[in-house]
């Protein structure tokens, strides 16, 4: 089943708004790639519900990798277009979030990189 006919299924044609993206995203039953996409989809929202859906999934130790990294990428980006970094969640989010998060910012932001090598979160 792909993530559109999943959405169907779940919760009707709701696709403009994140709560659909956010409970495929978190419920670890769904399908990786679902749930990849789901992550990807989320960053089009500035609700600070969908960051943290990000931001939960991005800081679970036991949460697939490549899920992570695609969480933190999000986070980044959506940091970056309301122009606020937040050091507290970027020091919390596992070491494959991190990593793709700081590649993002590296690139998009990079006035930002100065106070990500005070604060030891690059490598």
């Amino acid at each position: 089943m792909n993530l559109r006919n999943l959405k169907d299924k779940l919760f009707g044609k709701v696709y403009e708004q994140p709560q659909s993206l956010i409970a495929i995203l978190l419920d670890s039953r769904v399908d990786w790639a679902e749930r990849d996409d789901a992550a990807t989809y989320l960053i089009s929202y500035n609700e600070p519900e969908a960051e943290e859906a990000l931001f939960k999934v991005a800081s679970n130790l036991v949460e697939d990798d490549d899920i992570s990294g695609s969480c933190g990428e999000c986070i980044a980006e959506i940091w970056r277009r309301g122009e606020e970094l937040n050091l507290d969640k970027l020091h919390k989010l596992k070491p494959a979030a991190l990593k793709e998060a700081v590649g993002i910012i590296s690139v998009r932001k990079p006035e930002w990189m100065p106070t990500l090598h005070k604060e030891g979160l690059t490598t």
